[in-house]
């Protein structure tokens, strides 16, 4: 057996029809993101404790709709109530000022009422703006990146594929949990925006951090949960059939998910300065959040090379008389010509990603689905951070 458990071993490796890549690790497992509040119970604890305070105290009569955003004009309604804080409840959130101060932002107390009856309202929102949240999030991004999620899009609607649909769904869903939400619109809990111009929201009015908990865990649990199961299921059906067909499929749904790991790691740069809190990196192998990731990326990175048709269909002259026939259609085609254009502009640049930051570099990850030569198990020896789920929660 190989020491590299990303690569299979030698006997399969001779073989050019494998019935199961002879990979040592597990496709349907990966952690595709962090699991927030519903890697326990503590959230419903904390609610149930505040539904009863407030039926006592007759505070839950006190009940308003407001709107909340992230920007991109789009919006999602959710009805709030006031609570009585106790000792250990975080009611605002921490940030650093230009000389290096802790400051702290205190906001109302106010958290999400009836939150499961939320559920529908936030995966409607979710089947809305996610291709919103794309082309707008895109903007500045490399060619390569902008292309191949632009063509995501455009396949998953006129293929009617689900897999790569869900997929593009995952990757915003991803940024639900990650930017911040305002309140907008006429009713704001008696708020105006931040008027501290150092402060990170300033100019915004900020959602009290156990909406913004409340708000993650919608997220996870009724969107990106399910839709992580089944795009694992699905990609891992469709590598296991074997047919050339499946294979722009395969690569596009792999590309948006490295993508977004690519999105998550940058967050965890963000968060460390949002939030005013220590730098923490060490080495590899420390059960960090991130650590989960890398594996996840390499996870794919391998079912990629060894079982999915790898990067081989990048390198065709689709255009040449020799191009196989009934295989990709006229716009699949010219997208792989116009990537393989690009690819020969920016093929040294790329190549040269693996030696940078993985919290800095687009395209850290996804360049490697493009180039038959890349080792997937490199850089083991690159510091991480060390942020755990807890350091994710701020309720």
């Amino acid at each position: 057996m190989p020491e590299n458990p990303y690569e299979p071993c030698l006997r399969c490796s001779r073989l050019t029809i494998l019935k199961r890549p002879c990979i040592r690790v597990n496709l349907h497992e990966l952690p595709l993101h962090r699991l927030g509040s519903t890697r326990d119970n503590k959230l419903y604890e904390w609610l149930s404790i505040k539904d009863v305070m407030n039926a006592s105290l007759n505070i839950d009569l006190d009940r308003h709709t407001i709107k909340l955003t992230q920007g991109f004009d789009c919006e999602v309604e959710v009805t709030v109530s006031k609570f009585q804080p106790l000792p250990g409840d975080k009611t605002s959130y921490p940030w650093r000022d230009s000389a290096g101060n802790q400051r702290m932002l205190e906001l109302p107390h106010y958290y999400i009422a009836d939150m499961d009856s939320h559920q529908r309202v936030i995966d409607e929102y979710n089947q809305k703006s996610y291709k919103v949240y794309i082309q707008r999030l895109l903007k500045g991004k490399s060619p390569l990146m902008i292309w191949t999620l632009q063509e995501a899009i455009r396949f998953s609607e006129t293929h009617q594929s689900s897999l790569v649909k869900d997929s593009l769904r995952l990757w915003a869903g991803s940024r639900l949990t990650e930017l911040p939400w305002m309140i907008c619109g006429e009713h704001t809990l008696s708020q105006i925006p931040v008027q501290d111009l150092e402060c990170p929201r300033s100019g915004t009015i900020p959602i009290p951090p156990i909406m913004d908990t409340q708000m993650d865990h919608l997220v996870i649990k009724n969107i990106m949960t399910p839709l992580r199961q089944r795009i694992l299921a699905g990609l891992q059906a469709k590598i296991m059939e074997r047919k050339r067909e499946n294979w722009y499929e395969i690569y596009l749904t792999t590309f948006v998910l490295l993508s977004n790991m690519e999105r998550q790691f940058a967050q965890v740069l963000y968060i460390i300065d949002w939030y005013g809190m220590e730098s923490r990196f060490g080495t590899r192998g420390n059960s960090s959040v991130s650590e989960s990731f890398i594996h996840s990326c390499k996870t794919l990175l391998a079912f990629f090379h060894y079982a999915g048709g790898s990067h081989k269909p990048l390198a065709l002259d689709w255009k040449g008389p020799k191009a196989p026939l009934g295989i990709m259609t006229h716009q699949q085609v010219e997208y792989l010509d116009k990537t393989q254009k690009q690819i020969g502009r920016e093929g040294e640049k790329l190549m040269g990603l693996k030696t940078e930051s993985i919290y800095e570099r687009d395209m850290y990850w996804c360049h490697q689905l493009l180039f038959g030569d890349c080792k997937v198990d490199e850089q083991n020896d690159r510091e991480i951070d060390e942020l755990k789920e807890q350091d994710y929660i701020f309720h």
